[in-house]
């Protein structure tokens, strides 16, 4: 095989990890969506106010898409690697690449199938009624997760299926090596 046609592979597979990785976005997007806690909202007095201001379902809305990204990259590092792995450079940029873009369609698809806008919510709701919020990722952080995960265990089965080079080379016993010179302790006596 030769070079020009190694990289249009490495490059084809990259693109084809990309796609579906990306598109693995819209089922973690809805299992988010299901999984998190939406927060309750409050209109009073033409304003908005969180029913609960401590903001813990913002937390638990952020650690569901920290472990739904997490394991949505190591499955996917996994089934990559089960079919991809003589594709090495093209496979790891398209789980890293792919799993960004995974990650961005989970949280607006994931967002999207939450209620309604809170703005058009607050204007439909009488005074003092909670209607709750869709669910939103607070902590930008966690979007790396998944393509984290993705390249970390996708580095870890390449490492540690794959025969090293060391392999080879012959085992050496405590007793093979001789120096070459006598050490400075033995050339004073």
């Amino acid at each position: 095989m030769g070079l020009m046609s190694r990289y249009r592979a490495d490059i084809g597979t990259a693109l084809l990890v990309i796609g579906v990785v990306t598109l693995a976005g819209l089922p973690i997007g809805a299992f988010w969506n299901a999984l998190a806690p939406h927060p309750v909202v409050l209109v009073s007095g033409g304003r908005l106010f969180l029913e609960n201001p401590e903001g813990k379902e913002f937390i638990a809305a952020d650690g569901w898409f920290a472990a739904l990204g997490a394991a949505a990259g190591a499955l996917s590092a996994g089934a990559v690697y089960a079919r991809y792995r003589d594709h090495g450079v093209g496979a790891a940029l398209g789980l890293v690449i792919g799993g960004v873009l995974g990650a961005l369609v989970a949280w607006r698809f994931g967002h999207a199938l939450g209620p309604a806008d809170v703005a058009v919510q607050a204007r439909t709701v009488a005074e003092n009624q909670p209607f709750t919020a869709p669910a939103d990722v607070r902590a930008y952080g966690v979007l790396l997760l998944w393509p984290i995960a993705a390249a970390t265990v996708f580095l870890a089965l390449t490492a540690g299926a794959e025969p090293s080079r060391h392999d080879s080379l012959p085992r050496l016993r405590s007793g093979d090596l001789e120096p070459d010179r006598p050490s400075a302790r033995s050339a004073r006596r």
